[in-house]
Order: structure tokens, then C-alpha cells, then sequence
């Protein structure tokens, strides 16, 4: 059990500390009617690690998971491969000529969304082969479905914890939270493209590391 947990809790901050997921809700807070689109935003990332959970307990739950690391093994190369996809690229990045001062045009398009597309956006957010990894550490405890659901809580509550920690300021303190998020959402649009570039090879870094210790 103890195992299931440290597993758990390892994929978890590996959702947690993905940048887009924390640039993504203090954005929509920003925004008009920020509350309401941000809770539609966690609540899609909820929605799509619940089903992931779905899908990898329909898939493997009925096979002898808990005999080989196949499946699990499956997980971490593809943690690798996507960790270095995400290092080459932040890299590449580095190479190119800086663009030229200015507010993107997807802060603009994150202005002007509506609740049932902040709801979609959260869908896409967690870190799949995370979640997946997580679930099929949930899957292969083989405990009762009381436990498996307090599980995925859990694990749903690690992963959204950089996103559930801004909203519940702004839903507790709007006044003070929201002179914050406009200064860091000017500083972003300010520093995109060289955030972007430092994310995306720190992120990358991270996930390959966190993939060839599983592996090795």
C-alpha cells in the first residue's frame, strides 16, 4: 500500500509541475469571469484523469498486471520519449533568434474563452503518460473499489494541487489575488517565448530523468 502511495504521489508531482497547467489557470483567472472558467478548467482535468483511470482499468485489469512490469515498462520508454521530444525541441528553441516584443496571440484567445471551452482546455491538460503510469500503479494494487476510488482522489488532488492552490486564493482573497495574477499575466506576456524555451527543457529534463530512474 505504502508502494502504491510513493508511486502515486511521484506521477502526481510529474502532472503537478508541468508548466502549462499552472500558466494555463492563473491566465483564465485573469480573465473575465475567471472563477467560474477555472473551476470548469479543473474540473475538465478531473474529468480526463478519471477517465484515463477508465480506460487503463478496462484495458489491463483483467490481465495479470500484477506478474510483470510490461505495462509499466511501456509507460516509462514512453515517458522517456517524451521527455527528450521535449528537451530536443526546448533546445532547438534556444538556437532560434529571439521573436520580437509583444503579447501572443493565444493570451488574447485565452481572454476570450467561454466556460464550456475552459472546460475542453482542462481536458487536455494533465500529463497523459503520468496519469496513466499512476493509474496502472492503481490498477495493479489489486485493492478493493472503495480503496482504487480514495486512490485516484488522491492522485487527482496531487496533479491539480499548482492549479487547485490559485484558484482557492482567488476564490478566498479575489481582491489581493487578482492584483497578483495581472502583474505575473503581464510579466508572461512580456516573457513568453522565453519561458516557453526554459520550461520546455527544464520540463523535458525532468521527465527523462524521472523515466530513466523507473527504467534503470
Amino acid at each position: 500500500m505504502q508502494g502504491v502511495l510513493s508511486d502515486i504521489v511521484v506521477n502526481g508531482i510529474g502532472i503537478a509541475a508541468a508548466p502549462w497547467c499552472v500558466i494555463g489557470v492563473i491566465l483564465i483567472l485573469s480573465s473575465a469571469g475567471g472563477l467560474r472558467k477555472s473551476v470548469a478548467f479543473l474540473l475538465g482535468a478531473a474529468t480526463a484523469m478519471t477517465v484515463i483511470f477508465a480506460v487503463c482499468s478496462a484495458l489491463v485489469g483483467h490481465l495479470e498486471v500484477t506478474s510483470g512490469g510490461s505495462a509499466s515498462s511501456g509507460v516509462e520508454w514512453a515517458k522517456l520519449g517524451t521527455g527528450l521530444g521535449l528537451l530536443a525541441f526546448g533546445l532547438w528553441r534556444l538556437r532560434k533568434p529571439p521573436a520580437p516584443a509583444g503579447s501572443p496571440r493565444w493570451l488574447t484567445l485565452l481572454d476570450r474563452l467561454n466556460v464550456p471551452e475552459a472546460f475542453a482546455i482542462g481536458l487536455v491538460m494533465p500529463n497523459p503518460i503520468f496519469a496513466a503510469a499512476g493509474s496502472l500503479q492503481i490498477v495493479r494494487a489489486g485493492v478493493a473499489p472503495a480503496a482504487e476510488a480514495a486512490y485516484l482522489i488522491v492522485f487527482i488532488v496531487i496533479s491539480l494541487s499548482t492549479m487547485l492552490v490559485p484558484v482557492g486564493l482567488y476564490a478566498t482573497r479575489p481582491t489581493t489575488t487578482a492584483a497578483r495574477l495581472a502583474t505575473w499575466k503581464a510579466w508572461l506576456a512580456a516573457n513568453s517565448g522565453m519561458i516557453l524555451t526554459v520550461l520546455l527543457v527544464g520540463y523535458g529534463a525532468l521527465i527523462s530523468v524521472q523515466a530513466l530512474l523507473a527504467l534503470y
